[in-house]
């Protein structure tokens, strides 16, 4: 071969790498189960992974690249579907990757509900710190509209990595889950459903970790070594409004009572029917997943 056939044969290479590598990244992007669920190298030389499509998803959309956090992601998936939790889930923000994109993203359905974050939120491996003053997120989840939730049959939790922070951790219109952590409260942890509330006395090492609430039938509140019941009377349909995630939405009012509280991930369905069961399993997975990110507490 002379030398200049030579060359045009460098030059076809090279166009044809280009041209692979162009198909390569549209593919991805318009078929992601096809790189993600079916298996795709995470680094040299390890086995190809078959992802949950919901995580596939999510990863794609967060622009999540790193090999062991897409990995705990995809386990976070598997583990709530074999628990039977992951169906009654409307949405589950897992912060994960450190920033404002992919701590907006829904793990649930990555096209539903992409959080708004408003004034001074800080996103960083912890998760999401607000700053009790202006800092909030819309999930663009209307419990009515979106869910058709009401008080009887909600779920709602958050992983809470401040002992002491005040305000509201999140709400919408009437229903708040409400953890104060200071001085003037004297410990306490108060969840508020419609006009009905209970509050559960602590330690403040018990005021951080899984925090979780839902009503059906009976509400519970769980707080890691605490575990209260207590009755809701009747039932309260819920005032359309988003739920927001560091400040109540109270009557679709904007916020109000802002958290300085730091977020390790927030969720939001239909109440487990599994009781305490299904609220201790939640737990269990909740705590497994942030302690796989070293921030576990």
């Amino acid at each position: 071969m002379d030398t200049n056939a030579f060359k045009r044969y460098l030059q076809h290479l090279g166009r044809r790498r280009d041209f692979e590598k162009t198909q390569l990244h549209e593919n991805i992007s318009t078929k992601p189960s096809k790189y993600f669920s079916t298996g795709i190298t995470e680094t040299s030389g390890t086995p190809r992974r078959n992802f949950q499509p919901e995580a596939a998803a999510y990863l794609l959309k967060a622009e999540i690249i790193n090999p062991k956090l897409r990995v705990i992601i995809d386990e976070l998936v598997i583990d709530l579907k074999t628990a039977g939790l992951w169906d009654f889930l409307a949405y589950f923000y897992p912060f994960a990757g450190g920033t404002k994109l992919s701590h907006s993203v829904n793990l649930k359905e990555a096209d539903k509900y992409q959080i708004n974050w408003f004034g001074n939120v800080i996103h960083d491996e912890n998760g999401v710190t607000f700053d009790g003053a202006t800092g909030y997120g819309d999930t663009n989840f209307n419990p009515v509209i979106d869910g058709g939730l009401i008080m009887q049959d909600l779920m709602t939790s958050y992983y809470n990595r401040t002992p002491f922070h005040s305000g509201i951790a999140f709400g919408s219109a009437n229903l708040f889950l409400n953890a104060n952590w200071n001085s003037i409260l004297n410990n306490t942890i108060n969840m508020q459903l419609g006009n009905i509330g209970d509050t559960v006395i602590a330690d403040p090492e018990d005021s951080i970790g899984t925090i979780s609430g839902q009503s059906l039938v009976f509400a519970s509140a769980w707080v890691r070594k605490v575990f209260k019941i207590f009755k809701i009377q009747g039932a309260q349909p819920l005032l359309s409004a988003n739920f927001f995630l560091g400040a109540a939405n109270y009557q679709a009012s904007g916020p109000l009572l802002f958290s300085n509280g730091n977020m390790g991930m927030a969720a939001l369905g239909t109440a487990f029917p599994f009781g305490q069961a299904g609220i201790f399993g939640w737990d269990d997975i909740t705590q497994n997943y942030q302690e796989k990110l070293n921030r576990g507490v």
